[in-house]
């Protein structure tokens, strides 16, 4: 059987098909040659004309077709048709316009959709940019480069944009308001995912910091096919023999998801939370309850929410009407449920949500939500449907669930996510990921290399990469100061790369800030200074160069004019002697430069700036409003140590 949720379907000979990203509303790459690319009949002629263009190929052996259309300027909509020899009927695609496209790749935070960011409402209320396009490509996973690819183009308005990345919209509109031209954001990532999920695995066959893990991982994605089977025939068979299985739903008839019935006198549960902690006992039919109040303009779109733990069959109610459900056990394995609510199915105000869990034990229950998800935080009332008695150890026999979560296998991205892009024109990359190799930053810079190598050969170009360097996280993460470093390392190493400084947007103990439309909006002026020429400030001030004299530094940066402090003190900068031990620095500005002092500290040699996991109150900025970037001068040991 095939890999279930894994694996795309390949396409049928027969009749002339092309890609999907060639769909309604596409975005083409103005001023480049235009790939175009498909299946037919092996030896059948196939004609693609936009315009006044018109150009034919002939499928090969195996079925694939390939021509590259001129350049054309920016403009449309246009129709783009494909016929084939022995077709009947061709395929017209509708509204393509030309303009700017960008690839938009990483792990959650490049995910992190519009609804779940700061002031995401109101942005979607006022999201009609008819030139602003997204196509999103599915999450997937593969053992081999797959040429299959599924999902369409979605025109940015208030029916669509909830779901848009966060950081791909404010990108995008900022880029389309900046140019005057269409946008399209290819929007490609997986939350979780490490650099190495997004290298091909020939890369990584030769890169001896990889090979082993490479060879067990795809070994692990070939056989999780037969894992699967196996698993559901023991679960079928533990079933069996204890007379369990999930019953009719009594409580749905019962009035649990109707708005109307009272659940006063529901047990109370803040989650995240678990069957041990509810004191549940055997197999057991649980529902949950709970009101969200939305505004006007949140329950005119579709909304977003995301639960967490769920590892069993679930069934997901909004005021009374079934939204969605989970029931193969194999592929709710993750624990993670998405579901996309209609706005013909909420209102202003008080909205019910419900979730009706049934689960085989105690310790397999679980109940959750994300950071993306906000709204489900907090108290909800449950009550139990349905329970049986298990013999003692019973839940002890169940079967292991296989590893359904293949993420941070090696490769696996590339293959099913990058390469079905082929070499689909595009103008650059936006790169938004790390979080997942942050705990080894003396191994980043050489990984995002990796992928850059990679993807520039499959593109046969040198693309521009344009790279989030991680916010403001964890007080804890100490390895978080040393991974940007790594970031920016990249930038000075490999051509035609840069980095936008987020030190400032982050959230204490949130791997998931909100507050997305900065990161877009710097990502944008990265672009439109480095790859369109605009004369304007690209960068916050940055480092350049320090002196030290009698007891006191002086560090001096480039793009520093106009360098200013909103808060009413200077913190973040640390001051250390030949001792390395550093220690607070007294920060003052002095014209665009920043003059360090500790009296403990009689021949300072080293400062560094926003040098953790964490520093709060990173309010340096140039007049363009862009945030300093943190840094050391010294290249002792980059991890922190404790500051007295």
């Amino acid at each position: 059987m095939a890999l279930a949720l894994l694996l795309c379907s390949t396409a049928l000979f027969g009749e002339v098909k092309v890609q999907p990203i060639f769909g309604d509303h596409a975005v083409l790459q103005r001023d480049k040659p235009l790939p175009v690319w498909g299946t037919a009949d092996p030896g059948e002629t196939v004609t693609v004309q936009i315009s006044n263009q018109k150009l034919s190929t002939t499928a090969d052996a195996d079925g694939k077709w390939h021509l590259e259309l001129a350049k054309m300027s920016a403009g449309g909509p246009y129709d783009l048709t494909i016929s084939g020899s022995k077709t009947a009927t061709p395929i017209v695609i509708h509204d393509v316009l030309l303009g700017e496209v960008w690839l938009a790749s990483g792990q959650s935070n490049m995910s992190f959709s519009l609804d779940a960011a700061t002031d995401g409402a109101q942005e979607i209320a006022n999201s009609a940019h008819p030139q602003l396009r997204m196509f999103t490509v599915p999450r997937s996973i593969l053992p081999d480069p797959s040429d299959d690819l599924h999902g369409s183009w979605q025109v940015s308005s208030p029916e669509t944009s909830a779901h848009f990345s966060a950081v791909g919209y404010f990108f995008g509109l900022a880029l389309m308001q900046k140019l005057g031209v269409p946008v399209g954001i290819v929007h490609n990532s997986y939350g979780g995912t490490r650099a190495e999920d997004w290298t091909s695995a020939s890369t990584l066959l030769a890169d001896p910091l990889s090979a082993s893990q490479v060879a067990t991982g795809i070994a692990r994605l070939r056989n999780l096919s037969q894992d699967m089977e196996n698993y559901r025939a023991q679960t079928a068979a533990w079933e069996a023999k204890y007379n369990v299985a999930n019953p009719p739903n009594t409580g749905f008839k019962a009035g649990f998801a109707d708005p109307s019935t009272d659940v006063s006198d529901w047990n109370k549960a803040t989650i995240p939370t678990n069957g041990k902690a509810l004191g549940l006992q055997g197999a057991t039919v649980l529902w949950f309850r709970r009101e969200i109040t939305l505004t006007a303009e949140e329950a005119k779109v579709q909304q977003f929410y995301q639960f967490r733990g769920l590892r069993e069959v679930d069934t997901f109610y909004v005021n009374g009407v079934q939204v969605g459900a989970n029931t193969d056990l194999v592929r709710n394995g993750t624990g993670d449920r998405s579901y996309v609510v209609k706005p013909e199915l909420l209102h202003a105000g008080a909205n019910t949500f419900a979730v009706r869990l049934f689960s085989h034990g105690p310790a397999l229950m679980q109940f959750g939500t994300t950071n993306m998800s906000p709204a489900l935080m907090g108290e909800w009332r449950w009550k139990q449907e349905w329970q049986t008695t298990l013999p003692k150890d019973a839940e002890l026999q169940l079967p292991p669930l296989p590893a359904t979560d293949l993420r941070n296998t090696p490769s696996g991205c590339f293959n099913a996510m990058t390469h079905p892009l082929n070499n689909y024109a595009l103008r650059g990359v936006l790169w938004y990921q790390g979080e997942s190799n942050a705990g080894a930053p003396q191994t980043y810079a050489h990984l995002l290399t990796n992928v850059i190598s990679d993807w520039r050969a499959q593109w046969h170009e040198q693309l521009p990469f344009l790279i989030v360097q991680l916010p403001n996280n964890s007080p804890t993460g100490s390895s978080w100061a040393p991974f940007r470093e790594a970031q920016v390392q990249v930038t000075k190493t490999v051509p035609n790369t840069f980095y936008a400084v987020t030190i400032d947007v982050g959230e204490t103990n949130n791997v998931h800030p909100h507050n997305k439309r900065p990161v877009g909006e710097r990502l944008a002026v990265l672009a439109e200074h480095n790859i369109y020429g605009l004369h304007i400030e690209d960068a916050g001030p940055t480092y350049a160069s320090m002196k030290a004299k009698d007891g006191v530094v002086r560090v001096s940066f480039t793009h520093a004019e106009g360098l200013k402090a909103t808060g009413a003190t200077i913190p973040n900068f640390v001051i250390a002697g030949s001792d390395k031990n550093f220690v607070p620095g007294t920060a003052t500005l002095d014209g665009d430069t920043i003059v360090v002092s500790n009296p403990e500290v009689k021949l300072p040699v080293a400062v560094r700036y926003a040098w953790s996991g964490d520093p709060e109150g990173c309010d340096l900025y140039n007049s363009a409003g862009l945030p300093m970037a943190p840094f050391r001068t010294d290249d002792w040991d980059p991890m922190p140590k404790a500051v007295k």
